[in-house]
């Protein structure tokens, strides 16, 4: 039944919650506050042609009240009515009221919510799933409650069984529980929990499966292997809903970093929803400020009361090697969160929209990181701030960074890891070439391209899988230098680069590849301070930010020869 089109009202819960929050009404980390500007953006986008969705708050509005003829069991709300926390009801309304307008389907295929320990997300998520199973308009739906271990899967599932034991008797007539299973007859559906060494995994057709704490899913298999069986379901919905954890190689980790990157605008998925209660990097000197308490935790005072945390506080203060684990599991943020280099607001600073055509012509360094065998390979050109003006009239540095990638791995890439090189490669962000490994003729011809537009007065090279690639474009006439990845060479230019990040002071053309490679990085320090980007610490590719870094080192070894001390950006 296609969707009514019309303005969602001031007060329904979810517009009212994203506007205390970004009034500063309601505290809350900066995800939060990404993913309340993204409803209020969207409800401006409605009836727009590239937005087919509208908002029906009436929709979460019927989960709404369903939640109340169920009763809550433990605590000192046992017995009461299931009343939804105003960020739950944020969660909620966006999940089942954002709808295609031509078919009122469902428009998140994918929900994550992260928020820290008891803010009520078990109880939540059980709700969802009665909810899901019984008023879904799906017949024969099957629902999960997925986690990889079967007493891990069972938590859920126990929560909406205990609920519904005591729900309003007219609502627990409906429902008919079995070992292990609950179901739903009068549209033959059934909800289940769901191990990952369950021997039911194959001719799975969910649903919808609610994910719990993923962050301790060894890999994502038992996860593809649910999304991959809703193929033929009109609306599915993986719901994770989970924590923070310790493995930033994690598959937890990996959807965490996409729900950052589609709340910061670094990906674009209109089919993912995110909401990430955490406290903010600079907050962890904080740690034991309530204040802090609060951003991170949505249910600070409601659900989790402020005694809980001046007794964890105590644990630490006694205990301090108990940090760490505060931060992961009150505060919600990922063990070595820290590491991340470059915040994305700081990115977005130095986009210069049409920056390559206007620097054509201008003198400038490069540098080239080639993939050893596959996916990117980078080529990067750096613009010291007195050519710059030349061209646009300002005075800082800019930079411009060509990517490569076989053909082959851009599939793969896209999907089975999610990463929109499909996507960029349409856009022009990646230049595709054939098979299925490095095509270094490809490389050396796009190169010479770039060169003929630019006047590039040197190229760094990384003399691990360069060397045939280098002496190819020595031949071409190109002045080649080999640049170490250690710090005595990486150190001053990555310390160079951050400065000019975080001060605005260096332009891009704004490309998301790129964006995404600069959320990426993680850098690793020696004893005296140097800093330098880690690739294996690092949350994914960083190839385009490490050629960068390279070039920045051939022009600050430029200004250190045709002059002394150098104001960089004036």
């Amino acid at each position: 039944m296609p969707a009514k089109r019309h303005t969602a009202p001031a007060d329904d819960p979810a517009t009212a919650y994203a506007r205390s929050v970004l009034s500063g009404e309601t505290p809350a980390g900066k995800l939060v506050k990404l993913a309340c500007q993204r409803h209020l953006n969207d409800l401006d986008r409605q009836g727009t042609a590239a937005f087919p969705y509208v908002w029906e708050p009436d929709r979460g509005a019927n989960l709404d009240a369903f939640c109340l003829l169920l009763r809550q069991y433990t605590g000192e709300w046992a017995g009461q009515p299931l009343s939804l926390a105003p960020f739950q009801k944020f969660v909620a309304y966006s999940i089942f009221s954002w709808v295609y307008a031509d078919s009122g389907m469902r428009r998140f295929k994918t929900a994550v919510m992260r928020v820290p320990r008891k803010n009520g997300k078990t109880c939540f998520a059980a709700a969802i799933a009665l909810y899901l199973l019984a008023l879904d308009d799906e017949p024969g739906a099957q629902i999960f409650a997925a986690a990889t271990k079967r007493d891990q899967a069972r938590l859920v599932f126990r929560d909406s069984c205990t609920m519904l034991r005591k729900a309003h008797p007219k609502v627990r007539a409906r429902f008919v529980e079995k070992v292990s299973v609950l179901e739903f007859p009068s549209t033959n559906s059934r909800f289940e929990p769901l191990a990952a060494d369950s021997d039911k995994l194959d001719g799975l057709n969910p649903h919808a499966a609610i994910c719990d704490e993923t962050h301790a899913w060894a890999s994502r298999d038992l996860w593809d292997v649910l999304q991959s069986g809703m193929g033929a379901r009109r609306q599915p919905l993986m719901l994770d809903i989970s924590t923070a954890g310790n493995n930033t190689h994690s598959f937890a980790f990996e959807t965490h970093k996409r729900a950052e990157d589609v709340l910061t605008g670094t990906l674009h998925d209109e089919a993912f929803f995110a909401f990430i209660a955490m406290a903010d990097p600079e907050d962890i000197d904080r740690w034991d400020d309530p204040a802090v308490w609060q951003k991170a935790n949505p249910g600070y005072l409601t659900i989790k009361p402020k005694h809980y945390f001046e007794t964890e506080v105590s644990k630490v203060r006694a205990t301090p090697s108990a940090l760490p684990d505060f931060l992961t599991k009150q505060l919600n943020i990922w063990a070595n969160v820290a590491e991340r280099w470059l915040d994305p607001d700081d990115w977005k600073k130095g986009g210069c929209e049409g920056l390559a055509e206007k620097l054509k012509g201008r003198k400038c360094h490069g540098a080239l990181d080639l993939a050893k065998v596959s996916d990117l390979s980078a080529f990067a050109l750096v613009f010291r701030p007195d050519e710059v003006f030349k061209a646009i009239g300002v005075r800082k540095h800019a930079l411009l960074v060509w990517h490569w990638c076989p053909g082959d791995d851009i599939a793969t890439r896209t999907r089975e890891h999610r990463v929109p090189y499909e996507s960029w490669k349409k856009a022009g962000w990646i230049n595709a070439t054939a098979g299925n490994t490095t095509d270094f003729v490809a490389l050396r011809h796009g190169i010479q391209r770039i060169c003929a537009d630019y006047e590039v007065t040197d190229v760094a090279f990384d003399r691990w899988g360069s060397l045939e690639t280098v002496q190819h474009l020595q031949e071409d006439g190109m002045q080649v230098f080999e640049f170490g990845q250690g710090y005595k060479s990486m150190g001053a230019p990555t310390s160079e680069f951050e400065r000019l990040v975080k001060g605005g002071h260096l332009l891009h053309d704004g490309s998301p590849l790129l964006a995404w490679e600069a959320g990426n990085v993680a850098c690793e320090m020696d004893p005296s301070g140097a800093i330098k980007p880690n690739k294996k610490r690092s949350r994914e590719k960083i190839d385009g930010i490490v050629a960068a870094v390279m070039a920045l080192g051939r022009a600050m070894a430029q200004e250190e020869v045709v002059a002394a001390p150098t104001v960089w950006v004036a």
